[in-house]
């Protein structure tokens, strides 16, 4: 059973994708790195039949690749694929500036308000270093690749104790072992693999 990139996938049609303010809301970086089993053939000689599973991998740079080349948009070197904290996904550029929103094809959904957690927070400052933990699925919606995979995220959140300016800054990594069924060109399809976001911010502590 081989195993390689979704080169076959990049041939497919285009569409307009809309453009949105750098004002948008972006918070975390996703980044995948999954893979996609599929029947490639099965072959029938006398009684006997053969099935033939091919793995093909699936990462953040392949899945901007066939989205450049379905919507026809040109994203520049160093570009990635980043949730707000509506699930909204948005594509940007090296810099952080945001070029689309490609919730069409794409929806992140995290789930922390059903999230659990191990470690201390202060409520009057909101000072936290916490390990959380919540269910987070990702949907890819394009013509040629369907499909969701699901899991649960294990976050490290760090959010300072506000400074004299009342700023207070947090880190989020999470990361989860995702799998799910979609389909590959038609194909039934099963993917696995890992699904992880970063991001860092700073904000005033309000009254």
């Amino acid at each position: 059973m081989k195993s390689h990139f979704l080169k076959p996938l990049l041939a497919s049609g285009l569409f307009l994708v809309p453009a949105i303010s750098l004002q948008a809301g972006v918070e975390t970086t996703l980044k995948l790195d999954l893979r996609c089993y599929y029947q490639k053939r099965i072959s029938t000689s006398n009684s006997h039949v053969t099935g033939d599973v091919e793995a093909v991998r699936l990462d953040s740079k392949q899945l901007l690749k066939l989205l450049a080349k379905q919507t026809g948009l040109k994203y520049s070197g160093g570009s990635q694929l980043r949730v707000a904290t509506s699930g909204k996904v948005i594509v940007t550029d090296s810099k952080g500036n945001a070029i689309a929103d490609v919730s069409r094809y794409f929806t992140a959904t995290l789930a922390q308000d059903d999230s659990i957690f191990d470690g201390k927070y202060k409520r009057d400052t909101l000072e936290q270093k916490t390990t959380n933990y919540f269910p987070i699925s990702f949907t890819i919606n394009l013509p040629a690749l369907k499909g969701t995979v699901s899991g649960i995220a294990t976050e490290k959140l760090d959010i300072s104790k506000p400074d004299k300016f009342d700023i207070q800054r947090s880190e989020s990594k999470s990361s989860a072992n995702v799998n799910g069924q979609g389909q590959l060109s038609g194909n039934v399809a099963y993917f696995d693999g890992k699904l992880s976001l970063s991001g860092k911010d700073a904000a005033i502590l309000k009254d």
